[in-house]
């Protein structure tokens, strides 16, 4: 028995109106329009946390946080801001402590003369970090007089810190570690404060924090000021 091929206008008679269909579907599909200006800024300083290029991310959402009259992503860009500034102090305070304790416990001149200059670059990092956060709380808390409702968007950054900054534990013995290591430890440190920040917003470990932020669109920070001289924080994750 001799095989049946289909022929080349059978073929078309199939095929055609598909194409036509999926043509027409695309021409019908509206294009999601690219954000730009404050709006395009904001999403940028998103996009940068989750690389964990965490000073870029405070650069794009500087516009937005320092905005004279405020814009609709004043609010959020400095509730982001607080969230970076505070990991990265925490990192900055720990790479300082661990070089000091290796300044101190090292037994090469060498070594103590290169450990005491990295904890003062960190400690300069440090000030920085805490400067810039004190300015944001200000302006977060500039005129308020009663508690206020604040939303974190965020994405959890997509390289997790470790636990533990490894490198630094041979620092911290007096022992040395070469300059790719330093700089090593300076990434684990930082992604581990940002990592430890997040969590702590939401009032959890780092593994609930990762999923809240998956799939929670928003954390809302209910944030009490001044009241009877003490300040108090509660959190509520917001779908």
């Amino acid at each position: 028995m001799k095989a049946r091929h289909a022929s080349a206008a059978y073929i078309r008679r199939l095929i055609v109106p598909s194409l036509l269909s999926l043509v027409l579907i695309a021409s019908c599909s509206a294009p999601v329009p690219r954000p730009t200006g404050v709006a395009y800024e904001y999403d940028s300083a998103k996009d940068m946390l989750k690389k964990g290029q965490f000073n870029r991310a405070l650069e794009f959402s500087d516009g937005a946080a320092t905005a004279t009259p405020p814009n609709e992503f004043t609010e959020r860009a400095r509730v982001l801001q607080v969230a970076i500034y505070s990991g990265l102090l925490n990192a900055y305070k720990e790479l300082a402590d661990a070089y000091a304790e290796g300044a101190d416990k090292t037994k090469n001149p060498s070594f103590q003369g290169d450990f005491s200059r990295l904890r003062h670059d960190y400690l300069q990092y440090g000030s920085r970090a805490a400067l810039g956060l004190g300015e944001v709380a200000h302006r977060i808390t500039e005129g308020e007089m009663v508690s206020k409702e604040f939303t974190l968007e965020a994405p959890f950054p997509s390289a997790e810190g470790p636990a533990e900054v490894v490198q630094l534990k041979h620092v911290m013995e007096g022992g040395w570690i070469e300059p790719q290591d330093q700089e090593a430890a300076a990434i684990d440190a930082q992604r581990k404060g940002i990592d430890d920040a997040l969590a702590g917003i939401i009032g959890g470990d780092r593994a609930k924090a990762r999923m809240a932020f998956i799939f929670v669109s928003n954390v809302a920070v209910m944030s009490t000021t001044n009241v009877g001289g003490t300040s108090a924080a509660s959190v509520m994750l917001v779908a």
